[in-house]
């Protein structure tokens, strides 16, 4: 996670259109993956970043039920 923050930072201080664009954008990355560990990677990516939030969900991600 050390190695995230100063990425995490970043993104933070994009506008939020910004960031929801970008993780719409890896989501559709997330949607095309074949492997299911890769997929779940993929997306959590998102969220990990700190991208999702009330207005930035991912899209599309499998249920867990």
């Amino acid at each position: 996670m050390q190695l995230l923050e100063p990425v995490i930072a970043l993104l933070q201080a994009l506008p939020g259109q910004d960031r929801q664009a970008l993780a719409e954008l890896i989501n559709q990355f997330a949607h095309q993956e074949t492997g299911p560990e890769r997929q779940l990677t993929a997306w959590e990516t998102p969220e990990t970043l700190g991208l999702a939030n009330d207005h930035c969900l991912p899209i599309g991600r499998p249920s867990s039920t």
